[in-house]
């Protein structure tokens, strides 16, 4: 045979084959109508003629010659001619399958899968002492020099198991050795499969297969026992795997998890990373004093691991939304694990609170870790004789845990973020209420008064923890600037006993990130527009809160004082004094360039501005005449370029409860009474006002300012 002959005889198939009905494609005369069979035995025919020795030829030099474009049409001919009694029969596909185990580059690339799918579909038109010698060949196969192509091979061994185990009997020739002839096995379909399931186990797995051989085990539907044995030979190699073929390995042990042995599978993926976790820490922290020689293969790096616990935490979150049962069980895991959940474990709780069938309980994990942890150190700081013990175990701060868990989401854990949010608000909120409801109940003494101590310093603890962790968010993730700042705002809007310390969180943000705050202008002033819905004390620490930002936006300053205007004259009386207190705080806090400048003209105008502004509270009720005539001696005394105006606004106030008299001008008190014999006016808070704006302007008169 010449070597151009194949490819004449392939070429010639393929012609023949694409020239047919598409009908009568591949369709025995048994299952075709007589139109179909008829056209079918012309083909035939036709092959007969063009090709008289088909059956002569190997398979595998066939498709050797074919293009990879065209493989799947010439096994369609192939198998056409097989079906309808032409030169190719179950013999050739046994010896096709054979071949391609033993010849790993027959199996390779595209050609190579097309080959392999085919012939998984003829498995069922194989006698039963075939399929048996196609196990022995697979399993032979497996050794130290097996790579990826003969991993694709292994896909045909469920299916071949499959057909074994419905035989009855099942003979097994072992090889032959140089003083006795082949020895034979027995064994009945089921015993052979549970054999060639033992046999499996015991080999040793290259690391090309690790993964194929974990998805083939899934699809064997083992028996308990043999499952068992499977998971931990599984969790023995993963331990050798590179990082980067961990996430598939994951995935098919997930997978592996709804035939049981659940939390088997999930103590072993968690006690992995959790390993990987603990190798990395060591190597960040001695990282500085190892050299660069020093540096081994074992080494784990951290930005090589996060990208691959990120895609791992995604396996979990996709099975555990189609598995109740696994989450339930992952849930029970972690609660176990409360004073030392690690970086992962913690990522893990995270993702589970974003799905709303666990959202309640992995939020309840992560705090009680809080807490346990919080309580522990408080209670070892306070004590020289437990801080002592050099024995005793430390928890796994949660504080620094999350630290890393935000570091990383910055570096591929995305996915947390939301999650992070969620907890640290609600861990703040939480703690804020405990820490008041201690100060509240503190007041019994006693006993009580050391436990009270304890948990309120656990609670500002775990609150300052909540605040750092948010700030650090809103740094690091410009996607959630937008809601945290809405969830700040919100919970500032509720008059709840967790307020100050929302008012604290929103300080330290403007103070330390007051250009980050600048790209969420409209969530801003949508808050400033409910300002006067807030309590004056409330109100003035909100702006307080947000000053570095107003210095900064000049245009949002002018908009807090359009608001702050409107409110003077609100219908509600507690408006009006947020409206009044907060004027005031801006014209107090107002800074001042000592320089001759624009800037401090401005400042002048502003305060000015503000003044006038404030005279119009003159002529309201007298709760709000008291809170200006307080605001006018604070600003008279730090700003003495407004004392002047401050002192003329006053006195002319003052003349309007003056009358002549022939001794000289007395005061007519009856003016301060109204009509019910109320006060409206307070005298002695006006008298005092400008009794002390005359003070402070003799004192830096005298230099003494």
């Amino acid at each position: 045979m010449s070597e151009s002959e194949p490819e004449k005889i392939v070429s010639t198939l393929l012609e023949i084959y694409r020239r047919r009905e598409p009908v009568a494609s591949g369709l025995s005369c048994s299952q075709a109508n007589p139109v179909q069979c008829s056209q079918s035995q012309v083909w035939l025919e036709e092959v007969r003629a063009e090709v008289p020795d088909l059956h002569q030829y190997d398979l595998t030099t066939l498709l050797e010659r074919v293009q990879d474009s065209d493989v799947l049409d010439l096994l369609k001919a192939l198998q056409s001619t097989c079906k309808n009694s032409g030169g190719v029969d179950a013999s050739n596909w046994f010896e096709l399958t054979k071949a391609c185990i033993k010849d790993p580059h027959l199996a390779a690339g595209q050609k190579g899968r097309e080959i392999l799918n085919f012939v998984i579909n003829q498995v069922e038109n194989l006698e039963g002492d075939a399929c048996v010698e196609l196990v022995e060949t697979l399993l032979n196969s497996i050794g130290p020099q097996s790579n990826e192509n003969h991993a694709k091979c292994l896909d045909l061994l469920p299916k071949l198991l499959s057909k074994i185990s419905k035989l009855e009997l099942v003979v097994v020739k072992r090889g032959a050795s140089k003083d006795s002839s082949s020895r034979a096995s027995e064994f009945t379909g089921e015993d052979y499969r549970s054999h060639v399931i033992d046999e499996l186990c015991r080999l040793e797995w290259p690391k090309p297969l690790v993964i194929t051989i974990a998805t083939t085990i899934r699809d064997l539907h083992l028996s308990d026992g043999h499952l068992k044995q499977a998971i931990k030979r599984i969790a023995r190699e993963s331990r050798s795997l590179d990082l980067q073929e961990l996430p598939p390995l994951v995935y098919q042990l997930l997978l592996l998890t709804t035939h049981g042995h659940r939390q088997v599978i999930l103590r072993h993926i968690l006690s992995l990373f959790n390993d990987l976790d603990t190798q990395c820490q060591y190597n960040l922290a001695e990282g500085v004093r190892m050299s660069q020689d020093e540096v081994t293969e074992s080494c784990v790096e951290e930005g090589e691991l996060v990208p691959v616990e990120g895609i791992v935490l995604l396996h979990f979150t996709f099975a555990v939304k189609q598995d109740l049962a696994l989450g339930q069980e992952l849930l029970r895991i972690l609660k176990m694990r409360l004073c030392d959940l690690a970086p992962f474990e913690a990522a893990l709780l995270l993702s589970l609170s974003r799905i709303q069938r666990y959202e309640c309980k992995a939020l309840e994990i992560l705090r009680k870790a809080a807490d346990q942890d919080f309580t522990h150190r408080r209670k070892v700081s306070s004590s020289m004789w437990v801080g002592g013990l050099e024995d005793l175990k430390q928890p796994s701060s949660i504080e620094q845990v999350f630290r890393i868990v935000l570091r990383r989401s910055a570096r591929g854990w995305d996915h947390v973020v939301p999650g992070i949010i969620s907890f640290t608000f609600h861990l703040l909120e939480s703690f804020a209420r405990k820490c008041n409801l201690i100060e509240e109940s503190a007041s019994a003494g006693g006993n009580l008064q050391t436990s009270s101590t304890l948990a309120k310093s656990v609670a500002t603890t775990a609150a300052k923890c909540s605040i750092g962790l948010i700030e650090q968010a809103f740094r690091l993730h410009a996607s959630v600037r937008e809601e945290i700042l809405g969830q700040i705002f919100s919970r500032i809007l509720t008059r709840d006993d967790s307020v100050p310390c929302f008012i604290n969180l929103l300080s330290r943000i403007a103070s330390r990130c007051a250009k980050d705050i600048l790209g969420c202008m409209p969530k801003v002033k949508e808050a400033l527009e409910y300002v006067g819905y807030m309590t004056p004390f409330t109100a003035v620490a909100f702006v307080r809160a947000l000053e570095p930002v107003l210095r900064l936006q000049p245009s949002l300053h002018d908009y807090l004082m359009i608001i702050l205007r409107k409110s003077l004259f609100s219908r509600e009386p507690e408006s009006r004094l947020v409206a009044l207190d907060c004027l005031l705080h801006l014209a107090v806090q107002t800074p001042r360039s000592n320089a001759m400048s624009q800037s401090a003209s401005a400042d002048d105008d502003l305060g000015l501005e503000i003044v006038g502004q404030l005279r119009r509270c003159l002529l309201q009720q007298a709760n709000m005449r008291e809170r200006l005539y307080s605001g006018f001696c604070d600003l008279a005394r730090t700003k003495p370029h407004l004392l002047e105006y401050v002192t003329n606004v006053l006195v002319l106030h003052l003349q309007r409860y003056c009358q002549d008299n022939p001794e000289g001008r007395v005061l007519n008190l009856e003016k301060c009474l109204d009509n019910a014999g109320g006060i409206c006016e307070p005298m002695p808070n006006l008298l005092q006002a400008i009794a002390s704006c005359i003070f402070f302007q003799e004192s830096f008169e005298d230099g003494g300012g």
